[in-house]
């Protein structure tokens, strides 16, 4: 099963976030993790807080945490990332993606981690009730739905503007309103807005 991890870096060093993930991440370490086998799909972000990191989507489990360690191995025998260290890791099953087919360049991204009981499963087929028969949304987004631990399911949506961002973050709130949606999501999530650097897969 499809496998989704997101590492988050905290720190500074000697050039902008954004130079080191251009010049640095991802030229150096994102071919080292193609290499490494099982990397679908590749995403360096700088988030509002100020924290460097990237999301990976991985065929299997097994892939991503080889792939966890070779960006461990990298980082440590790089000089170019003194300065940071890793500050959270988010981990788990992707449950669905919703909305792949909608093209355009991301450039922003968010983060959003829902305190439940429900199964990311339960999360994604409560969606799909929902939007079955509805008119089509202007403010859906690619999202990737994904069960992770400690009693969270996880929503990672890219945009192509803030715009977008925005109008998606009012979206989500609204359908939280309907009972099905309050009972699988009935607390409010933990936001972590980003700007997407780089893109690949």
């Amino acid at each position: 099963m499809a496998y989704y991890l997101v590492r988050f870096y905290s720190g500074s060093g000697d050039r902008p976030p954004e130079q080191l993930i251009r010049e640095v991440v991802d030229t150096e370490l994102r071919p080292k993790l193609q290499q490494g086998g099982g990397l679908t799909r590749y995403i360096t972000f700088v988030a509002d807080d100020g924290r460097i990191g990237s999301a990976s989507v991985y065929e299997s489990k097994e892939a991503a945490q080889k792939g966890l360690q070779i960006a461990r191995d990298w980082a440590s025998s790089t000089g170019a990332m003194q300065g940071y260290q890793l500050s959270e890791t988010l981990e788990g099953e992707i449950a669905a993606t919703l909305d792949i087919d909608i093209q355009y360049k991301p450039a922003f991204g968010m983060a959003r981690l829902f305190p439940t009981q429900a199964t990311a499963a339960e999360v994604v087929e409560t969606i799909r009730k929902a939007r079955a028969g509805a008119p089509d949304n202007a403010s859906k987004a690619r999202t990737v739905i994904v069960q992770l631990a400690g009693g969270r399911v996880g929503s990672f949506a890219a945009y192509e503007s803030a715009e977008r961002r925005t109008q998606h973050s009012a979206a989500i709130r609204q359908s939280r309103e309907n009972p099905e949606f309050r009972r699988v999501l009935p607390n409010d999530p933990v936001e972590i807005p980003v700007r997407i650097i780089t893109s690949t897969g």
